[in-house]
């Protein structure tokens, strides 16, 4: 959701400050966004949905009567603790490759934006991207520290020497 909301104000912005001084720059820039925010989005949901998938499936196993051993435990203990990171990383990058898609695909399109203009696209996804990023990060790590980590602590499967590092 942060990352929506910021896009929506980026959007906004870079239609506004950007594009709206270039003639006829408009029309391709929608066709553009479009593209770009329709493949950034469903990749990076995709990527989440891949990183944080051990520890879902770790959080399923004892409902499926099953149980894991410590090794394993471990591993997606120590994952559980970097979904915050994770997520945050995987919003910050596709930020940042949106600032470097937007100039090169309005350009591919025939539009061709003055380098201070690119320059500002770049910078504009950056800053965005930095603070929506900052939202999924505390989200996802409240959620793994309060309620995902507890569940995969099982008596008898820790001792000191197995702390996260």
């Amino acid at each position: 959701m942060p990352n929506l909301l910021a896009a929506l104000f980026n959007l906004s912005y870079n239609s506004q400050a950007i594009i709206a001084s270039l003639p006829g720059a408009l029309p391709v820039f929608w066709n553009v966004q479009l593209a770009i925010n329709g493949t950034a989005f469903p990749l990076g949901l995709l990527a989440l949905a891949l990183l944080t998938w051990p520890v879902g499936r770790a959080l399923r196993q004892p409902q499926a009567g099953k149980v894991a051993g410590a090794d394993s435990l471990l591993a997606v203990r120590r994952r559980c603790l970097k979904l915050g990171n994770l997520a945050a990383g995987v919003s910050l990058l596709a930020w940042l490759l949106a600032g470097l898609g937007y100039p090169l695909s309005l350009w591919l399109a025939g539009t061709r934006l003055p380098l201070s203009a690119d320059l500002h696209f770049m910078a504009s996804l950056a800053l965005y991207g930095l603070i929506a990023s900052a939202y999924p990060f505390f989200a996802v790590t409240f959620l793994a520290v309060r309620a995902f980590y507890p569940a995969l602590v099982r008596s008898g499967t820790t001792s000191a020497g197995m702390l996260p590092a």
